[in-house]
């Protein structure tokens, strides 16, 4: 183990009781309230002593339940009840850190502060600015009501505040999961917390899963495009891919795809699409093509239908005309599963690692339909890369040149058999009209075609799965940075 990475917070949480693989104490995530710090801490003293060690570790990621204040006594006679806006250990803590570093939790308020640096990590729920509010729920009516402006910044101990000051602790807001975040507001916070000037904001960093660069502040803090999910899936597929079977969320028995094995002449149907959230409107699109075509059951595709009620009519805008007709089918439409048929709660699927290998085995293209369609983000999540790691070639249906920046991440695409022209056009009904012609245009060729053209990029094939695994190997952006202090 190297470096020792002191994480500092404001408070902890004793246990009461030893536990294997605990200390004696718990960090409370950085960025509560101190109302939120106090029920924190009431929550996990009752549940560890009256319901024991695994109860207790359900607060430790601060996944707080509103029936949680209607068990614990002293929380029982509050009106409202404070929704938390941050966790603990995601998406900051992954595997890595814990091989590269000695991980010591630093008590902010107790302990003796005398290292040369500390890092202070705040990590949000969401940077919806519609919940940044101080947020409550009320116990009665279920209203929610906000209650003034979260103030991250003012969470922070004076302790804490000196110590950034003086530049021996870095702030690190770890945004690394999500994409979506409206740098408008997000310029407003930055000008208000400049002129409080309670801290140095050149000693904070903000880590992004947004890809697009271009969108980023131009401002003392330092803004750092994170590939959280790549680093991730590549450290974890390749342990799935050392497992001869391994058994999915689902209960199928899945192995990552080898080059060698793959039977080319096993392909028979065009495409494989998975659609959970069916609700936005570029997933619509997509399937009033299916309807159009009426090619559900002749694919692999999945529409779940899941959302799709809320909005219906609103989010056709990118439909293109000719599959008008077949759009308002689509709420008729009986939910097209594949392999979900035994699980009633469709919307929490544990499908994040891996989907059927057959699926793939069987079809020529994945069209990705990545998380965002209409925003200036570019977000690539594990829709993304599953086809990458399972040898397929893909159609990704996602913002402007989100397919670019596949490409900076050492990936090979599929230019000119698949017009990719569609990534370049910034008007979103015409590039998904554009992605539609594409689909066509698969289609329309045949089976031997397509065979053909498979054989011609299994060099491709293997190179995006080798490129994929590396990632790996090598020290995650979040190492390379934190040793850049150490």
């Amino acid at each position: 183990m190297g470096s020792v990475l002191n994480l500092i917070h404001d408070n902890f949480y004793y246990v009461k009781k030893s536990r294997s693989g605990f200390s004696d104490r718990y960090p409370v995530p950085n960025g509560y309230t101190e109302e939120v710090k106090n029920d924190f801490l009431e929550m996990m003293n009752y549940y560890e002593v009256n319901f024991g060690d695994r109860e207790a570790d359900n607060l430790q990621n601060s996944h707080f339940d509103e029936d949680y204040y209607d068990i614990v006594p002293l929380l029982k006679s509050k009106n409202k009840i404070p929704i938390p806006q941050v966790k603990i250990h995601h998406p900051f803590l992954t595997k890595e850190l814990g091989k590269k570093f000695n991980m010591v939790y630093v008590d902010g308020d107790n302990d003796v502060l005398n290292e040369d640096i500390y890092f202070y990590v705040i990590e949000p729920i969401s940077l919806d600015w519609k919940d940044e509010t101080q947020t409550y729920k009320n116990k009665k009516t279920k209203e929610v009501v906000h209650e003034g402006e979260w103030k991250v910044f003012d969470c922070i101990s004076d302790n804490v505040v000196k110590l950034i000051n003086e530049k021996r602790c870095k702030v690190i807001i770890d945004y690394s999961h999500e994409a979506v975040i409206d740098m408008d507001n997000l310029q407003t916070w930055y000008e208000k917390v400049k002129k409080e000037n309670r801290i140095d904001l050149s000693q904070v960093y903000f880590f992004l899963g947004d890809l697009n660069t271009d969108r980023y502040l131009d401002c003392e803090i330092t803004m750092l495009p994170s590939i959280y999910y790549l680093e991730l899936l590549s450290d974890e597929v390749y342990d799935i891919k050392q497992e001869e079977s391994h058994k999915t969320g689902l209960g199928y028995n899945y192995s990552v795809p080898k080059i060698e094995n793959l039977d080319i002449d096993k392909k028979d149907k065009y495409f494989l699409c998975l659609m959970r959230n069916c609700s936005k409107p570029h997933r619509l699109a997509l399937a009033s093509l299916f309807e159009h075509y009426d090619i559900w059951y002749d694919n692999k595709i999945s529409f779940l239908k899941h959302g799709l009620n809320h909005g219906f009519e609103e989010n056709f805008h990118l439909i293109p005309s000719k599959y008008k007709d077949a759009s308002l089918r689509l709420r008729n439409l009986d939910p097209v599963e594949l392999d979900t048929q035994n699980f009633k709660q469709l919307d929490n699927l544990e499908v994040f690692h891996t989907n059927r290998k057959d699926f793939y085995d069987e079809t020529f293209l994945s069209i990705i339909a990545e998380s965002g369609f209409e925003l200036d983000e570019i977000e690539l999540n594990e829709k993304t890369y599953k086809p990458i790691w399972n040898l397929h070639p893909f159609i990704l249906v996602s913002t402007p040149n989100a397919l670019k920046v596949v490409q900076e991440l050492g990936f090979k695409t599929f230019h000119p058999f698949i017009d990719e022209t569609y990534d370049t056009i910034k008007d979103n009904k015409k590039r998904m009209e554009k992605i539609c012609l594409e689909i066509e245009k698969f289609m329309n060729k045949s089976i031997e075609e397509l065979k053909e053209w498979t054989y011609s990029i299994l060099p491709i094939l293997e190179h995006n799965q080798r490129t994929f695994f590396s990632y790996k190997d090598n020290d995650t952006r979040k190492v390379k940075f934190l040793e850049g202090f150490l």
